[in-house]
């Protein structure tokens, strides 16, 4: 069946897993970021708890590991010798937090930017780190106490080196995956976004997740995962239910007892382990293949002083994306009486990234704001509230100063009258002929982002963004598959 076969399927109430902002309006609902097969089972993260559920090999809850005060931005867990490390990637730092077998934990920090990073990997000579879905990795090596990174661009598994080449083109229908010696082609019928090497079946052959990915007119990712022999061949493709997840699950696919695959399907009342489903991998490799766009210039510019306004004159890419840096390279002093809640600004909710007082770069997410830069640190010199998360009260609290996802977007495109994501569409015009800087993938009544260039693995984006408790504008790394359902737009004060 293309659709799998359900292994397990456990109510959220007893599954330890939470989500975030589910339907609420203007608010982008997220949870746990996947499953990660661990000795005896399985380990989900669930941020909103800042707990680790632990689950046996017959996905039932066996415990959960308390990581309150510790870590609350866990995108990646993974077994090392008795202990499970995982990679918590908030407060813009990067951080390894090893839970020892009794339960205790500790932490360490890495230089490594956090804003792009997606995983912790283990082969056979130690620990990797995966930025942007296996873009770039980097091997941690220890010195006492201190951790440091060094580039790699393979991954060894029982002695055998495998890798995936880069991009030649912004657009493709395939890339080269790399087995030792030998290679295998992983092809798609549209554009073919995320390749990322999840695993050895431990027989020389690998499993990789791949994404065929539609842009217009609305991104629609079909993902499947791709079984390959020691010699390249292809042994199976199955399918992986996007369309079915109520939230995005970057890691979705674990390889469990005997390596083999199961996924983490989310629902709005449960969570479920399937064993995904197998498609005919042969007539798939041997499918017509659709007109893939050209390639756009994504050169980054320096930001200016001001925002640029549309007075009647289009905005360029660059202008946009001047628009847009503003925001990232504004810095500024934010004191513990505009972090902290009290009686004056109720019920705002802290933004995740703030804690005690000091220097802070970018601007707060706040729910219903649309601040300039400048709007913004003039508000924190003032003592006003940074932020706010609470997304109960339809145009957020006067008390606090930030930027929600569309007021960010309405800057972006010099707009002087604040979008929401159900308004875009009326400020745009038709998207020709493919995404380029300054457009946005928007779901309308949920999130909105700003698209800047073709990743190798997905795109990277401008955003305000909740999301993994970022809680400021920031520019990441996104998977395409935590942005199906979005439909692109382009600016009516586009020039494009």
């Amino acid at each position: 069946m293309p659709s799998g076969v359900s292994l397990a399927r456990i109510s959220l109430a007893q599954s330890g897993v939470r989500y975030v902002d589910l339907g609420k309006p203007e608010a982008l609902a997220w949870g746990p970021p996947g499953v990660f097969a661990v000795k005896g089972g399985y380990v989900i993260p669930d941020n909103v708890r800042s707990v680790i559920v632990k689950y046996d090999t017959n996905y039932a809850v066996i415990g959960e590991i308390n990581l309150e005060g510790v870590a609350s931005g866990i995108v990646s867990v993974v077994q090392a010798d008795d202990d499970l490390l995982a990679l918590d990637i908030n407060s813009g730092k990067t951080r390894i937090i090893r839970v020892s077998s009794d339960g205790t934990s500790s932490v360490s920090e890495l230089s490594l930017s956090p804003d792009r990073l997606t995983g912790i990997v283990k082969d056979d000579t130690g620990i990797i780190i995966e930025e942007a879905g296996g873009e770039h990795l980097y091997r941690i090596t220890e010195n006492g106490s201190i951790l440091s990174t060094t580039p790699v661009s393979s991954y060894t598994w029982n002695g055998v080196e495998y890798s995936v080449d880069g991009y030649t083109a912004a657009y493709t229908h395939e890339r080269t995956v790399h087995l030792g010696n030998a290679t295998a082609i992983i092809t798609a019928v549209n554009h073919l976004g995320l390749v990322q090497i999840v695993g050895s079946d431990g027989l020389g052959g690998v499993y990789v997740v791949a994404e065929d990915v539609q842009v217009n007119p609305k991104v629609s990712v079909n993902e499947y995962l791709w079984h390959l022999d020691a010699n390249g061949t292809v042994l199976s493709i199955a399918s992986i239910p996007v369309a079915e997840q109520l939230t995005a699950v970057i890691h979705a696919v674990a390889l469990g007892e005997e390596n083999n695959p199961i996924v983490l399907v989310t629902h709005t009342d449960s969570i479920e382990f399937r064993k995904p489903g197998l498609i005919d991998h042969a007539s798939y490799i041997q499918s017509k293949r659709g007109l893939l766009p050209g390639e756009k210039d994504d050169s980054v510019i320096v930001a200016r002083q001001d925002l640029i306004v549309y007075n009647g004159t289009c905005l360029t890419s660059a202008q946009m994306q001047s628009n847009a840096l503003e925001y990232l390279n504004t810095w500024t002093n934010i004191s513990s009486t505009s972090i902290n809640n009290d009686s004056s600004c109720t019920p705002r909710i802290i933004p995740a990234y703030l804690g005690g007082g000091g220097c802070y770069g970018s601007v707060s997410y706040d729910w219903g704001g649309w601040e300039t830069p400048t709007q913004f640190v003039s508000a924190m010199q003032s003592n006003y509230k940074a932020g706010n998360m609470d997304t109960t009260y339809p145009n957020g609290i006067a008390c606090a100063h930030g930027v929600d996802c569309s007021g960010f977007v309405t800057r972006v495109w010099g707009l002087t009258s604040k979008l929401s994501t159900w308004t875009i569409p009326g400020a745009s015009k038709p998207l020709c002929p493919v995404l380029t800087l300054g457009d946005v993938l928007d779901y309308p009544g949920v999130h909105v982002v700003v698209f800047v260039s073709n990743a190798t693995n997905g795109i990277n984006t401008y955003e305000a963004t909740a999301y993994l408790y970022y809680d400021r504008v920031v520019y990441i790394y996104r998977p395409w598959s935590t942005l199906t359902g979005y439909i692109p737009y382009r600016s009516k004060t586009s020039c494009n």
